[in-house]
């Protein structure tokens, strides 16, 4: 796991822009959640808050910053799934995720992706 001392650290040398990039709100986020019928349960409101809300309280960054981020790790995980599929004649069952699986490929992602 990345270590929240290490983003603290880490936030001291950024500049400027790169601080202002980390406020909350900043973004819009490119979807909206119906406040309306929050008295209706539901699987996947309840899923993806779950998720979303572990993401943000982990590594503190603004929702809309760790949406696109999920966007572009999991478009890069399906191209390398499909071209591993293909090549290799694996079943897809053997690439799907399950929650913890998808924090710790997000983990890696967010580390590579700084590099």
């Amino acid at each position: 796991m990345i270590n929240r001392e290490i983003l603290y650290i880490l936030a001291h040398k950024l500049n400027q822009e790169q601080l202002a990039r980390r406020q909350q709100g900043l973004y819009p986020l490119p979807y909206i959640i119906n406040d309306k019928t929050f008295d209706i349960p539901s699987y996947f409101r309840t899923t993806y808050q779950s998720f979303i809300t572990s993401l943000i309280n982990q590594y503190n960054i603004d929702e809309s910053i760790i949406d696109y981020n999920l966007n572009r790790c999991f478009e890069c995980y399906r191209i390398f799934a499909d071209d591993y599929i293909r090549r290799h004649k694996y079943p897809t069952q053997m690439f799907e995720l399950d929650e913890k699986q998808k924090k710790y490929a997000f983990e890696f992602y967010l580390q590579i992706d700084g590099m």
